[in-house]
């Protein structure tokens, strides 16, 4: 038996005659009557090729049942349905309306951004009051066919910046940490999109103005 130990002589139980006769590990009973209720209540991977259930049996079993009948009478309440499967599929499809409301609501309201072409580059800097900013940087780039591109947005009193670059000098990743820093934070990326965030909400237009002078002086 893979290395086992064993003395001349061992117990074992067997199951339905020949159906399965398995080494005795443990604790046994006269008759499987005696256990009761048996519920598994979690499986598991011990090694390669074996596997390991536990269970709850007799009073125990009687207690967990209980706790999970508790558990479905609450989901009951707290979704207003008996009917759990129903009441969850109707929450999704829910929750999946209000997602696509919410992003058509972004795309919809999505602040008017500045732009100024510098050469025969277009400079975007601009402070969005909503709307997805990654969603932005990416529409402009595909649209565009020269692009520094570096956007702000206050939100749950931090400030988001994202910033893009196609066909430029401009590193994304070295612009957005210089505006950062201004903004008490931190972030970095990849040379043409970048991400990063910051803490002071008040320097936001200084920030703004710096992003200005950076793209500028980089793209002349």
């Amino acid at each position: 038996m893979f290395g086992e130990k064993y003395g001349d002589i061992v117990r074992v139980i067997s199951f339905g005659g020949d159906v399965s006769i398995e080494f005795c590990g443990g604790t046994h009973v006269k008759n499987t009557a005696d256990i009761g209720s048996f519920y598994i209540i979690k499986e598991s991977g011990v090694s390669a090729g074996i596997r390991r259930i536990e269970a709850v049996v007799g009073t125990s079993a009687f207690k967990y049942i209980k706790e999970q009948l508790n558990k479905l009478s609450l989901l009951q309440a707290e979704i207003k349905s008996n009917d759990l499967i129903a009441g969850i599929k109707k929450l999704k499809n829910e929750i999946k309306e209000l997602k696509n409301e919410l992003k058509n609501t972004q795309s919809k309201s999505v602040t008017p951004i500045n732009e100024e072409i510098i050469g025969d580059t277009k400079l975007i800097v601009s402070v969005v009051e909503n709307g997805d900013l990654k969603k932005i940087v990416d529409d402009n780039k595909n649209a565009n066919e020269k692009l520094a591109i570096l956007l702000l947005q206050i939100k749950d009193d931090k400030v988001s910046i994202v910033a893009g670059s196609k066909n430029t000098n401009i590193k994304a990743g070295d612009w957005i940490k210089e505006i950062a820093t201004i903004l008490g934070g931190s972030g970095g990326g990849r040379p043409d999109f970048a991400q990063a965030g910051g803490k002071d909400i008040n320097k936001i237009e200084e920030a703004r103005i710096a992003a200005i002078t950076y793209a500028k002086k980089n793209l002349i």
